[in-house]
């Protein structure tokens, strides 16, 4: 009897720490998972640690302590060579990127079992700090030897994240822009939400500052309290002046600390204010519940630099008429808009490429022309059209002949056309 796939989870993926959430099929909202449920310490250290004589791995904390008391050599900065994909050695032990990736999945995903010993993975979003296409790749290639379909599995940003997270909470806390600083070893970043009303349906994107150079770890160092809680006012009354927010969220240990407080009352002047350090997490819970429909999300189009912009569509007859076929839709990552159908042709000399960009209004046809592909009956001559994306704005169209069984084979014939969109 197979485990029901009953768990949606949400895994951050950053250089210093890991951060897991779940939520089951029967909950409401996501749960933040411990390495050590005893402690309720939500971060778990990116680091892993390998025992040469048992060719054991240790991970987290486990992989802190290990090495601390001798009894295994630790590996940290993991994700510098991951996203690089290259070797690490350990004396004489070689190891790959692909490996020390699957190692984290494995342990990390591990820890849900003793949250839900008797369920499985439904849908599973990794986010990311930024969309490393390296990492990206691995991601997607150890999860899938893990044992998890390509379908139920889907790798994000932060910004994507953000954006779940937000609009995954009541209407009144995003009715109008929502904001979120963020501390990180880098430095502040801030982020806003943005909803475009006036497009049908909405559109949501964030906009991003650096703000690293006037507010960041080493200059915390050298400020005492009072300083510390000046510059920051300062430079929020910059970012925030003439902008109307429902909600500011605080995310990095800073702004638990005990001069944070002195923040808190003017940011949630005429708004609320939320801190934590899981946002990105849960957020990517939020969207692998909505990836698999059980997560009502607002009629919205989420929109980041890695998003498509179009809806991009193929015209054939179906159904006793001819119809426009959606291939690709508006908000989805680039890197996974890769779609395939089958088509018969009777007479076939070209095809129909559709581009509507919602939030432009404009549409954009194309046409791939294909001459005389060759005398066979009707209904014999299978063509295999896929789109897929090679960057941000540049997808392929092709179409191959792929046969009708053993009686008309392909002649392994394939029309191509690269279009970019504007």
């Amino acid at each position: 009897m197979s485990t029901p796939k009953t768990l949606y989870v949400g895994m951050d993926l950053c250089r210093d720490a890991i951060q897991l959430s779940c939520c089951h099929a029967l909950e409401d909202e996501p749960r933040s998972i411990c390495q050590n449920k005893e402690k309720e310490v939500f971060l778990i250290p990116a680091v892993l640690a390998y025992r040469r004589d048992t060719g054991e791995w240790f991970f987290g904390e486990d992989a802190l302590q290990k090495s601390e008391e001798g009894k295994a050599e630790k590996i940290d900065h993991i994700f510098d060579y991951i996203s690089q994909d290259v070797t690490v050695w350990i004396r004489d032990k070689e190891v790959s990127a692909s490996e020390l990736l699957s190692q984290v999945l494995v342990k990390s995903l591990y820890l849900l079992k003793s949250y839900y010993p008797n369920d499985a993975i439904c849908s599973l979003v990794v986010t990311l700090t930024e969309c490393n296409f390296t990492l990206i790749r691995l991601i997607y290639e150890c999860l899938i030897q893990m044992g998890l379909e390509r379908k139920r599995i889907h790798v994000t940003s932060h910004d994507d994240s953000f954006m779940y997270y937000a609009l995954s909470q009541e209407e009144k806390l995003w009715a109008n822009d929502v904001g979120l600083f963020e501390m990180t070893s880098k430095g502040l970043f801030y982020h806003q939400l943005h909803i475009t009303k006036r497009t049908n349906p909405m559109a949501a994107g964030v906009d991003s500052k650096d703000c690293s150079q006037f507010f960041n770890e080493t200059l915390l160092s050298e400020w005492g309290g009072a300083k510390k809680i000046q510059q920051f006012l300062e430079l929020s009354r910059h970012l925030l002046h003439k902008q109307l927010l429902s909600t500011i969220y605080l995310t990095g240990n800073i702004f638990e600390e005990e001069w944070a407080k002195g923040i808190y009352g003017e940011l949630c002047s005429g708004r609320r204010l939320f801190i934590g350090q899981n946002l990105y997490t849960k957020g990517a819970c939020y969207q692998a519940m909505a990836a698999d429909g059980i997560k009502k999300t607002p009629d919205m189009i989420l929109m980041t630099d890695n998003m498509v912009t179009a809806d991009i569509s193929i015209r054939a007859y179906k159904d006793g008429g001819m119809q426009d076929i959606r291939m690709i839709s508006t908000g989805m990552p680039w890197y996974e808009a890769d779609h395939s159908v089958d088509l018969l042709s009777d007479d076939c000399t070209s095809l129909e490429i559709m581009i509507s960009d919602m939030l432009r209004k404009s549409n954009v046809d194309y046409t791939l022309e294909l001459g005389k592909i060759y005398q066979r009956p009707p209904k014999t001559t299978r063509l295999r059209v896929r789109i897929h994306f090679v960057d941000e704005k540049t997808f392929v169209i092709s179409l191959k002949d792929v046969g009708f069984g053993a009686r008309y084979p392909s002649n392994h014939r394939i029309w191509e056309k690269t279009i970019r969109l504007t």
